[in-house]
């Protein structure tokens, strides 16, 4: 990499570093937070959850929705992480780059992008599952 390539990839990564998996990261968090606030709707309007059964489910569901919250908030703590870590190894090699330290600098990406994969990954099942529970506890305790 020479060196305006090094300050052009530099200045991607500032700006990926700003708004990176933004969208789909703020998607679950709405729609986790939606579906745990559809809890307390239904709850006061429809199904009575003291007499309700199967909590398991909608406790599962509560758990899970929780988790992948928890999970997207992790996530973009590890993605801001990675892109100090990059920004700071782009810093080193400003007057461009040899063969050995492009190959460090991608391995440092698909590093951290394997891992913010499988987090999201995981964060999108636990949103799924969770609301499969929610939807089939309220199916089961609505037809009661």
């Amino acid at each position: 990499m020479t060196k305006d390539e090094v300050k052009d990839y530099r200045s991607i990564l500032d700006k990926e570093y700003m708004d990176k998996d933004t969208e789909i990261d703020s998607s679950i968090s709405y729609i986790s937070a939606g579906a745990l606030g559809l809890v307390l709707s239904i709850n006061d309007k429809f199904i009575i959850i003291k007499t309700a059964g199967f909590k398991g489910f909608l406790i599962a569901s509560l758990i899970l929705l929780l988790a992948a919250l928890i999970l997207i908030i992790v996530r973009k703590m590890i993605t801001s992480k990675h892109d100090i870590k990059m920004l700071n190894y782009l810093t080193e090699i400003k007057d461009g780059a040899n063969e050995e330290q492009e190959l460090k600098l991608l391995d440092l990406y698909n590093e951290c992008d394997t891992q913010l994969s499988i987090i999201r990954t995981i964060a999108i099942a636990c949103l799924l599952i969770g609301i499969a529970f929610e939807v089939t506890f309220f199916i089961i305790n609505f037809f009661k």
